[in-house]
């Protein structure tokens, strides 16, 4: 039977209705939150997410403008924050409150030794307004709401050291970077390595195992590749076409951030395993080395540094000129007992051209050796770890371990320095007791892994004002609301990490590391130094940095306003109770880097 057009009509119209009801109960049921009184919980997400430096929205710029060039408008004010480009894993409602930082450039000495505890500075009034007076943002599909226009944003002055010289004044092409990693690891390590190494001259050289047309997947007698010449490198093994434009490609998104890579496959025939190329990348740098090299460094793919030039500063109090070795050992005694002393590779090691020179003939022979050890003693004792198989096992299972035995064998003069600054960062879980003690650390390591932390977004305040990543203020009787009345706890700001408010009566000592991470006891205390018994989370409330807003170099120059004002935002979350449906609440601080910042 032949539909009449009305029911056609209809056949046509249900469908369209249908999406419409299953839209609208979509929206109903992810947006409905109300707004209940707030509890106390941890902050950090099961997922962090990691940092979108990137331009502020335009649409921010052509309404009411206020001191630091930020507007009252609250669509646009919080548009960085909608659904489709904003911090992950927010409640669509949240509370939001923001200040805006006037930066007081002072000239500070710097401490020679990292590892010092610097002081928190005391500020008066509050940091973060009353949840009362924060503004109320809904975000649907349809749009983002306000329960009324954003607040004149309150100026914070804040005394910060000055500016660290740019990558355009400064030339680091004497510092060579070597890494061992796969490809699929690179690309996700590129954020981190912008960071420290973008545009600064220095070069990395990466062996990337992948690339191996050969390698670890050859069909070889085990005596086939032992007995092979140690001491000669065999560039170029087994590469195809393929390989080389996989090489090529990695290189070239490398270059598109201003780094300077070198991505090579395995050179050595005896290196078929990470491990044993983090050793035997050795071999390349010393190939890539010119005459004005003066450290040849290998890192982990994780290892971050927040300061290229702190890093250089630090290392020009060691004789490059002569055979020297500079490292960092394991903050946890027990990795200590069972691996021995050497320079734990995620914090950097940093070797001398002539210390290089003098073991180079030996690779071969050392990467020998330490196989054979392990060998034994894995006969020996089975696959237990044990303190007294461990010198045997690291030789192979660690790349720190075979350049500890080759430079035992072949440079016994030359023993390992320790750099202060320099970390392993061998803490699992929660590393926000390391990063609220008020260190300035010359490096990090296992920040995508053993714990997570948006490094690159947390140090690119350092674009602003130099050593002042992590440096801390404290606000006296200025805590938290709970309840809906003002409590007179104690806030800490530390810059690039977090704002921890404290409950009333709780009086951190902030000369201690709070021991938040998951192992954490005695075994630290000899590489942390004092520690303090963690909080529970009643007795804390943190926000914590999830992303940073910038225009490009780091700065937003609003130039339709005619002020030539340039700001930075970094976004702090508080992530609410889900159990007791509380609302998320996020905190910004806009950094004034035009004409407001003043000098003393």
């Amino acid at each position: 039977m032949l539909a009449t057009p009305r029911l056609v009509q209809r056949g046509r119209l249900l469908p369209v209705a249908g999406v419409l009801v299953v839209v609208l109960l979509v929206a109903f049921v992810r947006y409905r939150r109300p707004w209940p009184q707030s509890s106390w919980s941890r902050s950090w997400p099961q997922k962090p997410s990691f940092q979108r430096v990137r331009p502020s929205p335009q649409d921010a710029i052509d309404t009411q403008r206020q001191g630091h060039g930020v507007t009252s408008d609250c669509q646009s004010g919080v548009a960085h924050l909608d659904l489709d480009n904003g911090v992950p894993d927010l409640t669509a409602a949240f509370r939001y409150s923001r200040r805006c930082v006037r930066p007081v450039f002072r000239a500070q000495k710097t401490s020679a030794n990292p590892t010092a505890r610097r002081p928190p500075t005391p500020m008066p009034g509050r940091l973060i307004p009353a949840q009362a007076d924060m503004v109320m943002v809904n975000r649907t599909a349809l749009g983002t709401t306000c329960s009324r226009p954003l607040p004149a944003c309150e100026t914070l002055e804040l005394e910060v050291p000055l500016p660290y010289p740019t990558a355009s004044t400064a030339n680091y092409s004497h510092l060579l970077f070597g890494v061992a990693s796969s490809s699929e690891r690179m690309m996700k390590a590129l954020d981190g390595f912008t960071h420290w190494l973008g545009g600064t001259g220095a070069q990395l050289v990466a062996i990337v195992q992948d690339a191996d047309g050969g390698g670890a997947e050859q069909e070889k007698e085990e005596e086939d590749w032992l007995d092979e010449v140690g001491t000669q490198a065999k560039p170029g093994i087994g590469k195809t076409a393929t390989q080389l434009a996989g090489l090529a490609a990695l290189e070239t998104a490398y270059r598109a951030r201003g780094i300077r890579l070198r991505a090579l496959p395995p050179q050595h025939r005896l290196a078929r395993t990470v491990v044993q190329n983090h050793f035997a990348v050795l071999l390349s740098l010393l190939e890539a080395a010119t005459p004005d090299t003066r450290w040849l460094s290998i890192v982990d793919d994780d290892t971050f540094f927040p300061s290229l030039y702190k890093l250089d500063q630090a290392l020009r109090r060691y004789d490059h000129t002569r055979s020297t070795w500079l490292g960092a050992l394991s903050e946890d005694a027990d990795a200590l007992a069972l691996w021995g002393r050497m320079a734990y590779g995620g914090a950097g090691a940093f070797i001398s051209v002539p210390l290089a020179e003098t073991v180079m003939p030996y690779i071969g022979e050392c990467l020998r050796q330490g196989r054979r050890a392990a060998l034994a003693a894995l006969e020996e004792e089975g696959s237990k770890p044990t303190a007294a198989t461990a010198r045997g096992r690291d030789s192979t299972t660690t790349g720190d371990g075979l350049l500890r035995d080759c430079m035992a064998r072949h440079a016994p003069a030359t023993p390992l320095t320790l750099v202060p600054g320099l970390n392993q960062h061998d803490l699992y879980g929660d590393a926000a007791g390391f990063y609220e003690a008020g260190l300035a650390p010359l490096s990090v390591h296992h920040w995508r892994s053993w714990y997570k932390a948006p490094l690159p977004a947390m140090a690119a305040v350092m674009r602003v004002c130099g050593d002042c990543f992590l440096k801390r203020w404290t606000w006296t009787g200025a805590g938290s609301d709970r309840g809906g009345e003002d409590d007179a706890g104690d806030t800490l700001f530390v810059n690039g990490y977090s704002v921890t408010m404290y409950r009333a009566g709780v009086h951190p000592d902030f000369r201690r590391m709070e021991e938040t991470w998951s192992h954490a006891g005695d075994e630290f205390v000899a590489g942390l130094g004092p520690l303090r018994p963690a909080l529970d989370d009643a007795d804390k409330k943190s926000y914590r940095l999830r992303e940073v807003v910038a225009g490009e170099h780091g700065a937003n120059s609003d130039s339709d306003s005619g002020s030539g004002v340039a700001s930075f935002r970094q976004v702090y979350v508080y992530k609410g109770a889900f159990g007791n449906d509380e609302l998320d609440e996020v905190f910004e601080l806009v950094w004034d880097e035009g004409e407001g910042a003043t000098w003393k």
